[in-house]
C-alpha cells in the first residue's frame, strides 16, 4: 500500500505517494479532486511489485501546500525535477 511522504522544496511543500521497489516510475495527475495516490491507486498496486512508484501531488492539489503564487506549467516541471533530486533519482519513467 502506498505511503504518503512530504518534501520541502524551494517555495513549496510537496506531498507524494510512494510504493514498491525497483526502477522509478512517476505517475502525474490531471487537475481533478483528491490526491494523486487516490487517483493512481490501482495502477500503483500493479506496478509496485517491479517498480518504485511515485505519485506526487502538484502544488495546490491533494496534500501539497498551496504556494503564495500558483506555479505555471514551467514551474511544475521544475518542481518535479527538484523532487527527483531530493529523492536521489537521476532517471525515471513518467
Amino acid at each position: 500500500m502506498a505511503e504518503t511522504r512530504y518534501r520541502e522544496l524551494p517555495g513549496v511543500r510537496v506531498a507524494y505517494h510512494v510504493d514498491g521497489d525497483g526502477p522509478p516510475v512517476f505517475l502525474l495527475h490531471g487537475g481533478g479532486p483528491g490526491t494523486s495516490g487516490e487517483g493512481w491507486r490501482g495502477v500503483m498496486e500493479r506496478l509496485a511489485p517491479h517498480h518504485r512508484v511515485i505519485a506526487p501531488d502538484y502544488p495546490g492539489f491533494g496534500y501539497s501546500v498551496v504556494p503564495a503564487a500558483a506555479p505555471g506549467i514551467g514551474r511544475l516541471a521544475d518542481v518535479m525535477l527538484e523532487l527527483m533530486d531530493t529523492l536521489c533519482i537521476d532517471r525515471a519513467a513518467f
